[in-house]
């Protein structure tokens, strides 16, 4: 950074602690909007004041609001929707990125980090977000992600309402879950129930251009995370039944078009493209419950039983 990008840094530094400490929203949102459309060099004071612009009646405006995301504890469980999303949508040339991938290619955030810890993860999600959904563009940026949701101590959450449009999140069975886990893992049983349970209670790794922390947690805590009423209604959520995304995929897949016009989007309902869609569909091939131990059944329905319970998954 040359001596007059720095001298532009620090009196714009100074001019948000003026504003803030004045308590002046209006000027304060305008140098915020003026620094989402200036040079990347501006980025830091974005990373700096997101949390504080974010939160004032005045900043609606910065922010595109256009994030849709489709989540669920396990992203091979999100491939029949993003793939309905990509057939129903195919004259929009509408892409779906995994949102630690598109964290680890997007410029303004791996120029600050080479490693997004769990904590930075956290603590800087409405700068990340921000980056991905900034742009003039009014078709949905279709994000995949399979974290639980979060709120830290200090009110910081995994999104926020002026980023996300709505959500889709995706449950399936745990049992179905956990052989697809022993099948990947070749037959570790240890493997496959560390994953499903979360057992070292660590985040996950993931690996791109920059190494990201992640958390997943247990299958309970993840499905709670996003089933949450208050998660729900705040964010407008989507629960959706993986079981009748197979069973029923007419109606399933038609209330995928109508959430997100509920949303604010204004999307045609083509039952034409709908069935097309189904016709294509290719469906798992369906494992064999003996190849589950009766041992790691049981330590299944002990951490699982009552969040599974919910949803109608006898276990």
């Amino acid at each position: 950074m040359n001596i007059i990008s720095k001298i532009k840094l620090n009196y714009y530094n100074n001019l948000f602690q003026t504003y803030i400490n004045d308590n002046n929203r209006d000027d304060f949102i305008h140098l915020y909007e003026k620094c989402v459309k200036g040079s990347s060099e501006l980025s830091k004071l974005l990373l700096k004041y997101a949390g504080h612009a974010i939160d004032m009646p005045e900043s609606e405006k910065i922010f595109n609001k256009n994030i849709v995301w489709i989540n669920s504890f396990d992203l091979d469980d999100c491939h029949l929707v993003n793939n309905f999303i990509r057939s129903y949508f195919i004259e929009e040339n509408i892409e779906i990125n995994n949102y630690c991938e598109s964290l680890a290619n997007e410029n303004r955030i791996s120029q600050f980090f080479n490693k997004i810890t769990f904590n930075d993860f956290q603590q800087h999600s409405y700068y990340f977000q921000l980056q991905l959904c900034n742009s003039n563009n009014q078709l949905p940026r279709f994000l995949n992600s399979g974290a639980a949701f979060f709120e830290t101590a200090d009110g910081k959450m995994f999104t926020h309402p002026r980023l996300t449009a709505c959500y889709i999140y995706i449950i399936k069975n745990p049992l179905d879950i956990f052989k697809k886990l022993l099948k990947s893992f070749d037959a570790q049983t240890s493997l496959a129930l560390g994953k499903l349970l979360n057992l070292d209670q660590q985040p996950e790794i993931v690996d791109s251009q920059i190494t990201i922390e992640e958390m997943q947690s247990d299958w309970a805590t993840n499905v709670h995370s996003w089933t949450n009423e208050n998660v729900v209604n705040t964010f407008r959520g989507l629960i959706i039944k993986y079981e009748d995304l197979i069973n029923d995929p007419t109606d399933t897949l038609a209330s995928i078009i109508f959430h997100l016009n509920e949303s604010g989007y204004n999307f045609k309902l083509d039952y034409k493209k709908i069935g097309s869609f189904i016709n294509t569909m290719v469906f798992p091939k369906t494992l064999n419950d003996n190849d589950v131990p009766s041992s790691s059944k049981k330590r299944i329905s002990r951490a699982l039983h009552k969040e599974a319970h919910k949803h109608g998954y006898d276990i």
